[in-house]
């Protein structure tokens, strides 16, 4: 049962316990696009086919995969962890008053954090041959105070705002000389060196042409939700004006 038991001085739903999302909920995703890349080498011309698939929220089976209160901060938790089997990014801590207050954010298992300047996503990517497939969903985001530890049923790492942790999962131990990366700023948008060179480590395709034509559909990608953004604050300025 997922407790929901929130701090009184936080706006966010709290979520203390690993939510275990049902395994029907992995397939809910509706098909961006598909994109096709044509190449030759020695002479050989070949074709290659990637389609971009995003996790469907519209979707009422959705909702109902999901823990209570993930629409009232769109998958933002605090005191939160972490659904379970799920990977830790950018782990960090800043510092309010005497309180150290530590951050990451969420990507389901072999989805790699992928962060761009509009925002995050959590992708994965598998190829068959010439056929590969982009999934996507958003990641959680969660907080917690050292007090709100001893409510968790696993360790987590113990942060202060001079250090961070680029990735983790639950189990996985971290020395005090290794795991943890210097973080001068105390800032929570440190990903230890995830910015940039993503693509290379998500998309790992032995075919040089390959790795364009599918770096090429995850550069459409962000585009598009750049697009669908903008038109999404176009609508609600339209509906506040006619209030």
């Amino acid at each position: 049962m997922v407790e929901t038991s929130p701090t009184p001085t936080s706006p966010w739903p709290g979520l203390i316990t690993q939510f275990a999302p049902p395994a029907s909920c992995s397939s809910i995703f509706e098909l961006l696009s598909t994109e096709t890349s044509v190449g030759t080498a020695n002479g050989v011309t070949s074709t290659w086919t990637s389609s971009i698939l995003t996790s469907d929220e519209a979707n009422n089976a959705f909702s109902k995969c999901q823990p209570s209160g993930w629409e009232q901060r769109h998958f933002q938790f605090s005191p939160g962890v972490c659904p379970s089997d799920w990977g830790y990014w950018g782990l960090t801590a800043t510092s309010s008053g005497s309180v150290a207050v530590s951050q990451a954010l969420c990507c389901a298992r072999s989805y790699t954090l992928y962060h761009e300047s509009e925002g995050n996503d959590c992708i994965s990517s598998t190829y068959n041959g010439q056929t590969s497939t982009i999934l996507r969903h958003s990641p959680w985001l969660v907080h917690w105070q050292t007090s709100d530890t001893s409510s968790f049923d696993f360790s987590i790492p113990a942060l202060t705002s001079s250090r961070s942790v680029a990735q983790w999962t639950p189990g996985q131990s971290l020395s005090p000389t290794a795991g943890y990366d210097d973080n001068k700023t105390g800032s929570g948008d440190s990903y230890g060196g995830l910015r940039g060179g993503v693509l290379a480590a998500v998309i790992a395709v032995p075919v040089i042409v390959f790795l364009l034509a599918v770096g090429g559909c995850v550069a459409c990608f962000v585009v598009r939700k750049k697009r669908r953004r903008h038109a999404q604050e176009i609508r609600t300025a339209q509906d506040a004006r006619q209030q």
